[in-house]
Order: C-alpha cells, then sequence, then structure tokens
C-alpha cells in the first residue's frame, strides 16, 4: 500500500505544472570583456516591443562605444543570441535560472572570449553630458534663429549691429587629453541676412578648412559642431566680443579651450600658417597633411617571443580629422577603432585606452618609414611600420 502511494505521489509531482519564472533578457546588463590584455567595460540594453521583438544596444566607455544597435537578437529558452556586425562579431550566452548573469562567449572573427553579463538594478538611459560615449551628447537649447519669421525684428536690431559681415579671426590651443598642445584658428563669417559660417584649422597637424555645422553665434555666445570629428564646441563671448571660453568635447572627453580675436582673417586664410618659404613651403603643406594616409604594416614581438603582425589602415575624414583603423592580424582581430589619433609635424601618435594601448612614432622624410615605440599595459617594445600598397591577409 506504502509503495503505490510514494509511485500515485511521483506521478502528481510530475505531472504538476511548473512554477519556475520564464528567464527574461530585457533589462541593462553589464560585463567585462578582457582583450589584448585589457578589460572592457560592457553594457547590453535589451528592449522588447508590444510584438515579442527584442532590440539591443551596447555602450562601452572604454572602446567610445555609446549607444550602438546589435542585431539579431534572439532568445531561445534560456541562450541569448545577437551579431555586432561593425565589429563582425557575435555573442552566446545562456541566462541564469534566477535571471541574474549571462554566461557566454563574445566571438570576433574567428577568436572566442568569455564574458559573464550581470543585471544591473536599474536600466538608466544612456549619459548625455559631457563625457559620454561618442554621438551621445547634450549641447543645450538651440539658439533662437534670427531670421524667423515669428522673430523678425530681432534679425535687424541684434544681429546685423552687433557682428560685422566680415570674416573674423579667432585663435586658441587645444591642449589634447595626453598632454600635447594644439593650435586651433577660427574663420567665422557672416552674410548679410546674419547667417554664420564657421571653418577651423589645426595648425599643428596641417588640415585647414575644416567645414563645422549646426553654426550659430549670438551676441554672447558660439556655438557649432564637427559630426565627422566628433566635435562640439561652445563657448561664451565677453563683454568686448574679442574672447570666448567653453569646453571643446572631442570623443567624449571635455577639455577648456579659450579662443582670442585677432582681427579680419586674409583673403587666403586656410594658407596664412603655413610655413613662409618662397622656395616651396606652400606646395609642400598638402604632402604634409596627405603623406600618412595609407595602409601601415609592422610585426612586435610579444612576450614569449610570439610575433605579431599588426596593420593600419589611416585616413582623414571629411572634417580633417584623423582615422585610424589596425588590425591584429594573427589574432583575428580585424578593424579595432582608434580613437585618439594625431599627426603633429613628423609626430604620430594614437592611443586606444579600451587595451591599454599607446604608439608614438616619426614620420620619415619620404613618408614610407614609421619608427617609434609601442606600449601596452606598462610594456614598451620598438614597433616599426612600413607603407603597404596593399592589406596583408590573416595568414602568412
Amino acid at each position: 500500500m506504502k509503495s503505490i502511494l510514494l509511485v500515485a505521489a511521483i506521478a502528481l509531482l510530475c505531472a504538476a505544472p511548473s512554477h519556475a519564472q520564464e528567464v527574461v533578457a530585457t533589462g541593462a546588463w553589464q560585463g567585462n570583456l578582457n582583450i589584448l590584455g585589457s578589460s572592457m567595460r560592457l553594457t547590453l540594453r535589451v528592449t522588447q516591443d508590444d510584438k515579442g521583438a527584442l532590440y539591443g544596444t551596447i555602450s562601452s566607455p572604454d572602446m567610445g562605444i555609446g549607444g550602438m544597435d546589435v542585431s539579431g537578437v534572439k532568445l531561445k529558452k534560456t541562450t541569448l543570441k545577437f551579431d555586432i556586425p561593425q565589429y563582425n562579431g557575435s555573442f552566446e550566452g545562456k541566462i541564469s535560472d534566477d535571471g541574474q548573469t549571462i554566461i557566454g562567449s563574445w566571438y570576433v572573427g574567428e577568436q572566442e572570449l568569455p564574458i559573464t553579463f550581470r543585471r544591473l538594478a536599474a536600466a538608466t538611459p544612456p549619459p548625455s553630458v559631457a563625457g559620454a560615449p561618442h554621438g551621445v551628447r547634450a549641447v543645450g537649447p538651440e539658439p533662437a534663429n534670427p531670421n524667423s519669421p515669428a522673430n523678425p525684428i530681432s534679425s535687424s536690431t541684434t544681429v546685423a549691429p552687433k557682428i560685422p559681415v566680415v570674416e573674423e579671426l579667432w585663435t586658441g590651443t587645444y591642449q589634447t587629453p595626453s598632454g600635447t598642445k594644439l593650435k586651433m584658428q577660427l574663420h567665422i563669417s557672416h552674410d548679410a541676412s546674419g547667417a554664420v559660417s564657421v571653418k577651423m584649422d589645426s595648425v599643428n597637424e596641417h588640415v585647414n578648412g575644416i567645414r563645422t555645422s549646426k553654426a550659430s553665434m549670438t551676441d554672447f555666445a558660439l556655438h557649432f559642431e564637427i559630426p565627422e570629428a566628433d566635435i562640439t564646441y561652445s563657448g561664451t563671448l565677453n563683454a568686448a566680443h574679442d574672447e570666448m571660453t567653453g569646453p571643446f568635447l572631442r570623443s567624449g572627453s571635455a577639455q577648456p579651450l579659450t579662443f582670442t580675436r585677432s582681427g579680419a582673417a586674409a583673403p587666403k586664410s586656410p594658407e596664412t600658417h603655413a610655413p613662409q618659404n618662397p622656395a616651396g613651403a606652400p606646395a609642400s603643406a598638402p604632402q604634409t597633411s596627405n603623406g600618412i594616409q595609407g595602409i601601415w604594416l609592422g610585426t612586435i614581438e610579444a612576450p614569449g617571443g610570439i610575433k605579431l603582425r599588426l596593420q593600419l589602415h589611416i585616413d582623414r575624414d571629411a572634417g580633417g580629422a584623423l582615422t585610424v583603423k589596425m588590425d591584429s592580424l594573427d589574432q583575428n582581430v580585424i578593424g579595432t577603432s582608434v580613437p585618439k589619433a594625431s599627426l603633429i609635424d613628423s609626430a604620430f601618435h594614437f592611443e586606444i585606452p579600451g587595451s591599454a594601448v599607446i604608439y608614438d612614432g616619426t614620420l620619415n622624410a619620404v613618408k614610407d618609414e614609421i619608427a617609434g615605440t609601442f606600449s601596452q599595459g606598462g610594456v614598451a617594445q620598438p614597433l616599426n611600420f612600413k607603407r603597404s600598397e596593399q592589406p596583408a591577409g590573416r595568414e602568412f
């Protein structure tokens, strides 16, 4: 009789509906991805629409990524998957029974990297203040349009008398987060209607006439943006209208920058700061600004005697700023974004903060070799890059 009751009890237990809580992927998750010897913080945010479809974004303050969309977000039972096409990557992980962790792997090319995401207490939106990752900026309310039909008087009484319809030249010195000082020039002009136009020169980098957008100027403030270089500047003018001070925000890093009015610019303002050398300095300026663009290949010897080929893709964006991507060919890590890069005269510098990588090199006179030092995690090794006509493959 006892055995019959025991069997019946087991049968009832097996037939009873499960009260285990179904795992939920939506919410905010945070994890650390270890790559190239450094730990990079990642925040995953998963949302769901009213039809049940899942969507996600990835942010990383260490990689300079803010709210980048991921694709193909799928949850099957406890397995979460999504793709990161911008980095040729994907993720697959298993959500724990208590719904608090996702243990899985981050795939970049053919490389598999373990990562564990932990659920955050509250899914807060990405920051929208100075210091936020690229693409997330707070620049304040748009200034009133002096030409708006709703405000026809301000155009004639405020803009015209205060702001001359000529080109003004403003100069300032920007100090990068690494301590490098760069001379900046602004060419500010206004047409007869009061519309403002701003172009910027980075004198030491020999990049002139960088176009800006969303430029506006009132009696007390100047604002402009260079989206291609992730730059925003908002300065406050003094009472004499000969100095402005404000934060210069580039790639999420804000530095104070003061511009002083130098007067009216010369007719050929983008060339006025070129070295005065009748023998041919003006003709050499374009070579200086373009000479580093291209593909560069070098080999570094990692600890243990392992040799790794590194490849740089160097270009300039529409705003004139350097853009650099790095491939670690033998690790199958392709297209690593380099958020900080500069060329000052012949000195080439770049940083990958998320991987604790710093490189300082010198471009030779014929512009076919960069000799310098590659530092990662405080360990420095010599590394020379040579210009390559074509990108190298991942295999020897």
